[in-house]
């Protein structure tokens, strides 16, 4: 008995000594055959993807579950939150916020004309023009009576001033008075008023005898302008007689006196010389 159970670990080992080689040449083989790829499959490097290309597969989105309306915790009850609510404190002023200052509204942006506006908007400048030369002044009484074409007739000529011209004349001049001295009429037998005809060369027609309404201070003196009651038919032998009335020898009166006077032309028909 004793020699049958030492034989039999003695089998078991010279079994596995020799089972030994086998074993490993069959691990060897299934490992050679589970390391070549199988058909369809992608090898590991040609499975790498470069990161930021098209197939580079896209991060997992990481879905958070929100809890649902059974798990929801309830609202506090109103005795909770008037227990939660702290006492109320007294008002304090609140200091006044600043309104913002309303932004000025910016000018626009001066707007460039184009040349051809330009030149039309711009006042074109001035010429240079010469002066004018200026007016002469109108000519004296003196050179008027010595110039022929001064004497151009006005149609005004008739015979004399008669007595109602210059009663019609005394009424005006009476009612211009007012509150002012009393105007007395003159006499009717005063001399004429003589004016010179500076020329030689005959008048057509020939000046007539006229008249002047003359108001004359107390002192003899005229007190205004006379006034043409009857013209001598020339404008410029007028204007000669108002001009030297005031050299006429009125007499003293002691008040306004208001005279009618006839103006004579000194004018000889029969030594003129005709106009050439």
């Amino acid at each position: 008995m004793a020699s049958c159970q030492t034989s039999s670990p003695k089998r078991r080992k010279i079994k596995l000594f020799l089972g030994a080689p086998l074993l490993l040449a069959s691990l060897a083989f299934h490992g050679l055959v589970l390391s070549l790829p199988m058909p369809g499959e992608e090898t590991e490097e040609e499975a790498v993807v470069e990161p930021g290309s098209p197939e580079a597969p896209l991060d997992a989105i990481q879905v958070s579950r929100l809890p649902s309306a059974a798990t929801r915790p309830d609202p506090p009850s109103n005795e909770a939150s008037t227990k939660a609510k702290p006492p109320p404190t007294a008002a304090q002023p609140t200091a006044p916020t600043a309104t913002p200052a309303p932004a000025q509204a910016q000018a626009p942006a001066p707007v460039q004309a184009e040349p051809e506006q330009q030149a039309a908007a711009d006042p074109p400048p001035p010429l240079d023009l010469e002066p004018l030369p200026a007016e002469p002044p109108p000519p004296t009484l003196e050179e008027r009576l010595r110039d022929s074409s001064s004497y151009m007739p006005n149609n005004l000529a008739k015979e004399a001033a008669g007595t109602s011209d210059f009663t019609n004349w005394y009424l005006a001049a009476l009612s211009t008075q007012g509150d002012g001295p009393s105007l007395e009429m003159g006499d009717k037998g005063l001399e004429p008023l003589r004016i010179q005809y500076p020329l030689n060369t005959c008048l057509t027609p020939a000046p007539v005898e006229g008249g002047l309404g003359v108001v004359v201070n107390p002192d003899g003196t005229v007190n205004r302008e006379p006034e043409i009651l009857a013209s001598t038919g020339y404008d410029v032998l007028d204007d000669q007689a108002k001009a030297v009335i005031s050299n006429y020898p009125f007499p003293q009166r002691g008040a306004l006196v208001a005279y009618g006077l006839s103006v004579v032309v000194e004018y000889d028909a029969a030594t003129c010389v005709p106009p050439s």
